[in-house]
């Protein structure tokens, strides 16, 4: 067993390490991004579809934190699925993640027109 200050630097390093990972899955997420825009095709897309696949991703994270998450009536855009389906779920991958602890987190998605476009707001009650 390690000492105190031996597990205090492990616990660092153990940090340090998985904060690597995540900037190296987003680096190869926006490879992927820049590889695929010659390749984009915009099409009509159900948000509140993108978003029941992304809900079953996180269903095992969302009832381990027993997370509240609201969907309100979301609209069809244009766009291409996969990318919507990567933006929505590292949004919400974020918002379960930076909760401060023993704070249930709580994630509320809206969505209004403006104009020609749709706003897509994401609430939180986390850290950030």
């Amino acid at each position: 067993m390690l000492p105190a200050d031996g597990q205090q630097y492990l616990g660092l390093v153990r940090r340090a390490a998985l904060r690597m990972r995540g900037l190296l899955d987003d680096m190869l997420h926006y490879t992927r991004l820049q590889r695929s825009n010659a390749d984009l095709v915009l099409a009509p897309v159900a948000l509140d579809e993108v978003l029941d696949r992304v809900r079953q991703d996180l269903a095992a994270r969302l009832r381990d934190r027993d997370a509240v998450l609201t969907l309100e009536a979301l609209p069809t855009v244009l766009g291409q699925p996969s990318l919507l389906e990567l933006l929505f779920g590292n949004l919400l991958g974020k918002a379960l993640k930076f909760v401060p602890p023993g704070r249930r987190p709580e994630v509320r998605l809206s969505a209004r027109a403006l104009g020609d476009q749709v706003v897509v707001v994401v609430q939180d009650n986390g850290i950030g």
